[in-house]
């Protein structure tokens, strides 16, 4: 199987990640600024807009990681075929050497 190269928004992909990465710390960052002493309502309003935030930067991933699925399947499905291969030319290549050995007349091997 030749070299199957990566998608072509791979980087853009881990790129994604590592921003929703720090995104999730800027958010951690925000939330832990509130005073500890603010209400619970006060603490809970600032809730929707992170998260509204945040759905609206990763609203590609789920379908990134769907492709992705897919993608490893397919290279799966290419080694088990390359495997089933290499398998039947290994059973040709042993019929051909005990071949030889009974034409020769000797052990080869």
């Amino acid at each position: 199987m030749p070299d199957t190269p990566l998608p072509e928004d791979w980087e853009d992909l881990l790129n994604r990640f590592a921003e929703s990465l720090e995104g999730v710390q800027q958010s951690l960052a925000k939330a832990a600024a509130l005073p500890a002493n603010a209400a619970p309502s006060e603490r809970a309003s600032a809730y929707p807009a992170l998260l509204q935030e945040h759905a609206d930067r990763h609203a590609g991933l789920a379908n990134k990681a769907t492709d992705i699925t897919r993608w490893v399947d397919a290279i799966e499905s290419e080694l088990r075929i390359s495997e089933d291969l290499l398998r039947v030319l290994l059973t040709q290549t042993e019929t051909v050497r005990q071949k030889l050995a009974a034409w020769t007349g000797r052990a080869i091997g």
